[in-house]
C-alpha cells in the first residue's frame, strides 16, 4: 500500500450507530463506566473501542502479535483515545481498568478478523458471489485485497489448520462463555470477601454447569 493509498483508506468514515461515540467531539470530561475483571460493561463504550481499533488498524498487518511487534505503541494509542470518552468508576482501580481495556482490545483483535473470514465464507456459500464482490463497505478496497491474499496464504492456512486440529484434541470444554477466566476469578474473589479461589475451585466454576455443581454438593436445584 502506497502512502497515498493508505491516506485514502484512513479517510475519516461517516459516523454510524455501530461506532459508539467515535467521531464525536471529545468531551470535556470522560464518562465513568464499569471497567474491571478484563471486561468493559457498557455496550456503547465497546462499540467506541471497536471503531477506534478499526480506524487505527495498521495496514498490512492481520494479527495482534504482528501489530504489537511492529508497532509497540499501538495499544497505548488506542487506549489513550478511548480514555478521552470513558474512564473507570470511582472506587475502581485505574491500573485494573487499563489492564481490562488491554485485554478487551486483544480479544477484539483476534475476533475481528476471524469473524470477518467466517462471515465471508458463509455469504459466498449462500450467494455464490466472489470474495471481491462481497467486500464490506467499511473495508477500503486496497485493505480488503490484502486481507484476501493473507487468508489465502500458505502460512495462514497452516496456522488455521493447526488451530483447528488443536481444538479437536481438547477433551474438556469450558462453560464460561465469552467471559474471561480472569473476570470469573475476580468475581469469585469479591464474593469470598477478598480471598482468591483455589485453582480447583476456579476450574470447577469454569468447566462445569451450575446444575452439576449443585448435584455434586447434594443440593436440589430449582424445579
Amino acid at each position: 500500500m502506497t502512502p497515498a493509498e493508505e491516506r485514502a483508506w484512513r479517510g475519516r468514515k461517516p459516523r454510524t450507530n455501530s461506532m459508539g461515540r467515535f467521531g464525536e467531539t471529545r468531551p470535556t470530561k470522560p464518562e465513568r463506566i464499569d471497567i474491571h475483571g478484563g471486561r468493559i460493561f457498557d455496550d456503547t463504550a465497546k462499540k467506541t473501542l471497536l471503531a477506534i481499533i478499526s480506524e487505527h488498524w495498521p495496514a498490512g498487518l492481520y494479527t495482534y502479535t504482528d501489530i504489537s511487534a511492529k508497532h509497540p505503541g499501538w495499544m497505548d494509542g488506542v487506549i489513550t483515545e478511548f480514555k478521552y470518552f470513558y474512564k473507570n468508576l470511582r472506587g475502581q482501580s485505574r491500573f485494573e481498568a487499563t489492564h481490562s481495556i488491554k485485554e478487551h482490545v486483544k480479544r477484539l483483535c483476534k475476533r475481528m478478523m476471524n469473524e470477518e473470514k467466517d462471515r465471508l465464507h458463509k455469504k459466498m456459500a449462500e450467494t455464490g458471489m466472489s470474495a471481491q464482490d462481497l467486500r464490506p463497505s467499511y473495508f477500503h478496497r486496497i485493505l480488503w485485497d490484502q486481507l484476501l491474499k493473507f487468508w489465502d496464504s500458505e502460512g495462514h492456512k497452516h496456522r488455521a489448520s493447526v488451530g483447528a486440529n488443536n481444538r479437536k484434541k481438547v477433551s474438556t470444554l469450558h462453560s464460561a462463555g465469552a467471559k474471561p477466566f480472569e473476570a470469573i476469578e475476580m468475581e469469585m474473589t469479591r464474593a469470598n470477601k477478598g480471598k482468591k479461589p483455589r485453582r480447583l475451585e476456579l476450574w470447577e466454576q469454569t468447566h462445569t454447569t451450575a446444575a452439576s455443581r449443585m448435584a455434586n454438593r447434594g443440593e436440589v436445584g430449582p424445579h
